[in-house]
């Protein structure tokens, strides 16, 4: 299990863009007076991202990118969403996290003019940025793959938690002295405890499976005090505060097991009312309940409920007289108003490779399935393999075709990257990116799209590409 620190989701809105006299210059200032400032020395030799994570999605927001062509450029950035609030810089396949809050101004160089390695490269003039750095760096250093770590005696297993936690000790030791941010050490300590707790409660499950043997568990989910946890919405910035709390709720949804000797669809709809009341009754921070709630009402729609979706959207927004994390949900509601299953898909205009340009109705006739990726979006080149094999599939069929729209929207970038990179289907750019992502609620990566042989919208939010549903539809006759 590989170790990230903080995950959140903010919202940036980009407002100038000048140029510099001496060298690459990006600002990022908040509506609460935070700024970073990313000073780049020397030259890129591949764009450089940020994005922000959504916990709430699992997936990423491409807010800027800083081309490699680009020199001396500022960019001044308003961030919309409340502090502190977490971005994260992309480059060379590598994340960096940047804490900000109230006040804050940060300054990043990132060092090209040298053979420094990734880590090194980034330097972060804030000890909590710095310590963020060195925190990352320790626990990739210690990280085992899942089958070495889990295969682990369980007295190895525990010590190799212990160094980790004496070592992140020792770091904070240098470190938390020049650290005034309460809140920050709060989540910092409930981030790691997130961490080793869940390392904890899988231990057994995996360690029997990959050795045969029959170990008891180290920890259960009934043994767990949440309560430091859900106190403070600050937590949410943690991926792992998180996913311990989900596994919380769902045990606790399961104990109740009243929703057994059901047919399988309302079943689901059984236990999605039950994880919804539940999670209101459970958390009493309204924005914690307000995440969960958000999250329930995700799970219900990508698993084909949207009933359950639509009546509790009505009755989650009489709950939260602010939307906070409902707002994610209810741009799903308003998307699948505008291109929900059964609605004509907007026609968009489209760029083939060699520079022509055709119209997305002129594929009707075929089943679409619509790839919307980028170099700069991790989760959506990983999948690009699965792709690859879905185009494989279907290379027989006449009636279906992959079309991978390239969101940097770049034809030069994307001929450059298909030279190296096999990439299997329609590989294209478009004509409009603002009036493709308004037309069909492009907000976040990976995004999937399946649209049939009439121009109908078959599913807006699509599964992603290696899944059996994908497989299936698109070979199908």
């Amino acid at each position: 299990m590989k170790y990230t620190f903080f995950t959140f989701l903010i919202g940036f809105i980009f407002i100038n863009l000048s140029q510099s006299e001496a060298k690459d210059l990006v600002v990022y200032s908040s509506t609460d007076s935070a700024t970073i400032e990313l000073i780049v020395n020397g030259d890129l030799n591949e764009n450089l991202y940020f994005l922000k994570k959504s916990t709430l999605e699992q997936n990423e927001d491409i807010i800027n990118i800083i081309s490699k062509k680009t020199h001396r450029n500022i960019f001044t950035v308003t961030m919309e969403n409340n502090l502190p609030a977490l971005l994260y810089l992309r480059y060379q396949n590598e994340d960096y996290p940047i804490y900000i809050d109230k006040d804050n101004r940060i300054e990043i160089e990132v060092e090209l003019r040298s053979e420094k390695t990734n880590p090194e490269r980034i330097t972060i003039k804030d000890p909590i940025n710095t310590y963020i750095l060195k925190k990352n760096k320790l626990l990739d250093e210690k990280n085992l793959d899942l089958k070495r770590l889990y295969s682990l005696p369980k007295d190895s297993f525990l010590l190799a938690n212990s160094t980790i936690e004496h070592e992140i000790e020792n770091l904070r030791n240098v470190y938390f002295p020049k650290i005034a941010d309460k809140k920050f050490k709060q989540l910092d300590s409930n981030d790691l405890k997130a961490f080793i707790t869940i390392r904890n409660i899988l231990y057994a499950d995996y360690h029997n499976y990959f050795t045969h043997n029959n170990l008891n568990p180290i920890l259960k989910l009934d043994d767990i005090n949440i309560n430091e946890l859900k106190k403070s919405e600050i937590n949410l910035l943690s991926q792992y505060v998180v996913d311990l709390l989900g596994m919380y709720l769902d045990h606790k949804v399961k104990e109740k097991n009243n929703c057994k000797n059901k047919i399988y669809n309302e079943e689901q709809i059984c236990l999605f009312n039950q994880r919804l009341d539940l999670g209101l009754s459970l958390f009493k921070s309204s924005k914690i309940a307000n995440f969960f709630s958000a999250q329930t009402l995700l799970y219900a729609l990508k698993t084909g409920n949207p009933t359950f979706f639509e009546t509790n959207i009505l009755r989650l927004k009489e709950i939260f007289k602010r939307p906070d994390y409902l707002s994610v949900v209810v741009e799903k509601e308003r998307a699948m108003e505008a291109i929900g299953k059964g609605k004509a898909a907007p026609d968009i205009a489209l760029k083939r490779i060699n520079g022509t340009n055709f119209d997305l109705s002129s594929l009707n006739g075929k089943k679409i399935y619509m790839n919307i990726w980028s170099q700069g979006c991790s989760s959506s080149v990983q999948e690009l393999a699965n792709i690859n094999k879905l185009v494989d599939g279907i290379e027989t069929r006449s009636n279906a075709i992959v079309l991978n729209i390239y969101i940097d929207n770049d034809l030069n970038e994307l001929n450059g990257y298909l030279k190296n990179t096999k990439l299997n289907g329609l590989n294209v750019t478009l004509e409009n990116a603002e009036d493709f992502k308004k037309k069909y609620f492009i907000s976040t990566l990976p995004r999937y799209i399946i649209i049939n042989e009439q121009g109908i919208i078959e599913s807006p939010y699509a599964p992603r590409p290696g899944s059996k549903e994908v497989r299936d539809y698109m070979q199908k006759p």
